[in-house]
């Protein structure tokens, strides 16, 4: 399966609030809304929303606009896309793997796609930055469960 680089909210007629999912090749929609669509992607790969929440205000020190982690490939910071009364319609997400830089309230991604955001240059840099924290956090606890396992097979061949 193709890498998803952004969830984005978008009203679907005859169904509601659903999202338009970004990933490297193709864009599909999706009838489930931006929150929800991460919160199913989480729990194929056994991730409590509720958990990961709860550690991620201890490490990260902040209790709004946590980032998503379902895997370390997989960390979605979430930004302001439209001001409405609807709560599911304001708040789009990006994988910040894909993010190259954040300039003018824009979100410029690897892939050359821009998304606008409503938040300022600041909040977004923050949002980004507490997402790559989170980011490079699962690659070093990955990065040493293949170095355990890889002394473990060691001290077996010797």
């Amino acid at each position: 399966m193709d890498k998803i680089v952004a969830i984005l909210p978008a009203e679907i007629k005859g169904v509601g609030i659903g999202c338009e999912v970004y990933t490297e090749k193709r864009v599909f929609v999706d009838r489930r809304t931006p929150c929800l669509f991460l919160k199913h992607m989480a729990s194929k790969r056994s991730v409590s929303i509720k958990l990961m929440h709860k550690n991620m205000k201890e490490i990260l020190k902040v209790s709004r606009n946590l980032p998503y982690c379902i895997d370390s490939f997989n960390v979605f910071f979430p930004f302001k896309i439209r001001q409405t009364d609807n709560d599911d319609l304001r708040r789009g997400f990006v994988n910040c793997y894909f993010v190259e830089d954040i300039r003018n309230c824009e979100i410029i991604l690897k892939n050359g796609m821009t998304l606008s955001s409503l938040n300022r240059d600041r909040a977004l840099k923050n949002n980004f930055n507490n997402a790559s924290k989170i980011m490079y956090m699962m690659f070093a606890r990955e990065l040493s469960k293949i170095r355990r396992s890889m002394d473990f097979i060691d001290d077996m061949a010797l």
